[in-house]
């Protein structure tokens, strides 16, 4: 009996000893909650190895392979055009501006000199018309003259002032068959020099 109970304690110890023996498979997530069991991971005492930063992540460029002739070539060839294309550009931006700019002065000039009604019309209130001049011909009156200017015209005169750089010129009517002063534009032209400006006026066949 008592071999028995020591056969029995002998095998109790050795389960025991193999039991500590054998080796852990893992440890519990201390973070999990209670009752909770998930797969375990064994924890090993030498440090994890991190990977080497490649060369992109490191803020490093790799090196370019080196060019061709004919690649050198190629790029030198498209620098050159590039610089061409930029001088032509350059010079188009130039000759238009140029053109632009003598266009510009062209209708400038031509709007100096143009004449239109509206410097016809302030040429003609310029004129100073005074009162008329009174002949009887056959116990009839009729008007037969008329003071501008101070100066005297009948029908057919001409008659011409220079107002603002230009020199307008009218012909008398009316005076003799209609009793009513009309003045024909007959030519006008710009003075390059106009001397004495303003209501400047002469009797006769004025240029």
């Amino acid at each position: 009996m008592r071999r028995l109970l020591l056969g029995f304690a002998l095998c109790a110890c050795g389960a025991s000893v193999a039991a500590d023996a054998s080796p852990v498979v893992g440890v519990r997530n201390p973070f999990w909650p209670m009752g909770y069991e998930g797969v375990r991971e064994p924890i090993s005492p030498h440090a994890r190895p991190k990977p080497e930063p490649s060369a992109d992540k490191a803020g490093e460029t790799p090196p370019r392979p080196a060019l061709t002739a004919a690649e050198k070539r190629a790029r030198e060839a498209e620098q050159v055009a590039a610089e061409k294309a930029a001088k032509e550009a350059a010079e188009k931006a130039a000759k238009e501006k140029a053109e632009r700019e003598a266009a510009e002065r062209a209708e400038a000039e031509r709007r100096k000199r143009e004449i239109t009604g509206a410097h016809w019309d302030a040429a003609r209130a310029a004129l100073k018309i005074g009162g008329r001049l009174k002949l009887r011909d056959d116990d009839a009156g009729r008007n037969s003259s008329v003071v501008i200017n101070g100066k005297v015209y009948v029908d057919g005169d001409l008659i011409s002032i220079t107002h603002g750089s230009r020199r307008f010129t009218w012909r008398v009517e009316g005076l003799s068959d209609k009793g009513k002063l009309r003045l024909v534009r007959l030519r006008a032209k710009y003075l390059e020099k106009p001397g004495a400006a303003g209501t400047q006026s002469d009797k006769g066949a004025n240029p």
